[in-house]
């Protein structure tokens, strides 16, 4: 999915999280995402991959500990800022 009015991608994180806003596509922290969705923390950002039933999120993130992995998080997102819905 092109992130940006042009499609033309962000270098930051802030740039990501203000796009979303202007966009209307930000769901706030408490939110219930949904797959697909990037979650957004102050520097970092993942691709949820899944939401159990009790508001655990799994996702998949680059650049974690110098690789790609997979976390899990409790409801809160693990103080994430919030996240973008890019569908």
């Amino acid at each position: 999915m092109p992130l940006g009015d042009a499609g033309q991608g962000f270098g930051r994180v802030d740039d990501v999280w203000a796009w979303g806003q202007r966009a209307g596509k930000t769901l706030a922290p408490g939110a219930t995402p949904a797959p697909g969705d990037l979650i957004v923390w102050d520097e970092h950002i993942g691709l949820v991959e899944s939401i159990d039933a009790d508001g655990t999120v799994h996702t998949i993130e680059g650049n974690s500990s110098d690789s790609v992995a997979r976390r899990t998080y409790g409801a809160d997102g693990g103080g994430a800022v919030g996240y973008v819905r890019l569908g």
